[in-house]
């Protein structure tokens, strides 16, 4: 049962018993997380018991001369040789040689970022003045009103 709907199949797939979790670094209408908040919501995710974290954040790198010194980076070091996998974002700053922000460039972490590529494979469609990607194949139409602007999901 999933909130009352009965379920007529077992429980399948590569994560069947994956614990799910949220930690709010950015809490009401706060734009920056603070270095602390967010290392203390990966230290719970950890004494919680989850294997993997996940942060789509990134901010300016703290690495000082005499080696790295960013706290958050240390973090995800540590997570890592205690057996938790943190998958990051690279950050917002490129595109560019170096733009890859904290944590992400923690020597343990999983990073990953961005890429565009210059061409497009599909069938370009044109509605009210706007243009949109289209992929060509057979989907099911939600509606038969076909000069309807394109739905947003």
């Amino acid at each position: 049962m999933v909130d009352g709907v009965a379920i007529p199949y077992g429980v399948s797939g590569v994560a069947p018993r994956a614990l799910l979790g949220n930690y709010n670094v950015f809490p009401g209408n706060v734009g920056n997380a603070r270095t602390e908040d967010i290392t203390a919501a990966l230290e719970a995710a950890y004494e919680d018991g989850f294997d993997v974290a996940n942060m789509s954040l990134g901010g300016r790198n703290h690495s000082g001369r005499l080696g790295n010194q960013d706290l958050l980076v240390v973090a995800v070091n540590n997570l890592d040789q205690a057996n938790m996998v943190v998958a990051i974002a690279a950050g917002n700053a490129g595109p560019g040689l170096d733009t890859i922000q904290s944590p992400g460039t923690a020597e343990r972490g999983l990073t990953a970022g961005a890429s565009t590529v210059p061409h497009f494979i599909g069938t370009p469609v044109t509605i009210a003045g706007n243009s949109y990607g289209a992929a060509v194949g057979e989907f099911s139409v939600l509606t038969n009103d076909l000069t309807a602007p394109p739905r947003r999901w």
